[in-house]
């Protein structure tokens, strides 16, 4: 649409204003929807681009909160990103094992 509002314009503006075709009604509405429908434009064109929710951090998708193609507000919680590199856990240890800790040690799975 855009477009084409921009070509109808173009050619208006060249036929008035270099062949003295047309009348000056007819040269302003050109213009006028022109500029409208690169107006628009760029509205759907904003709208479009706020489509997409990136996080602000890299990690693992936890949980989804809503639904795709919900419409939500800004600051709506949408979903739960997890960050498991490195993980930091807090546990007790046993005093028999006291011994074989050290800090920056890794841990082995449970089961493994």
């Amino acid at each position: 649409m855009a477009d084409l509002a921009k070509e109808t314009w173009d050619r208006r503006k060249r036929l008035f204003e270099e062949d003295q075709v047309g009348s000056e009604l007819a040269y302003l509405e050109a213009k006028y929807a022109s500029e409208q429908a690169t107006a628009n434009l760029n509205v759907l064109e904003e709208r479009l681009a706020r489509t997409t929710i990136r996080a602000p951090i890299d990690g693992i998708l936890d949980s989804r909160e809503i639904e795709v193609g919900n419409m939500v507000a800004p600051g709506t919680p949408v979903a739960r990103i997890v960050d498991n590199n490195p993980v930091k856990i807090t546990a007790g240890v046993p005093e028999r094992y006291a011994a074989d800790v050290r800090t920056g040690a890794e841990a082995a799975p449970v089961g493994g």
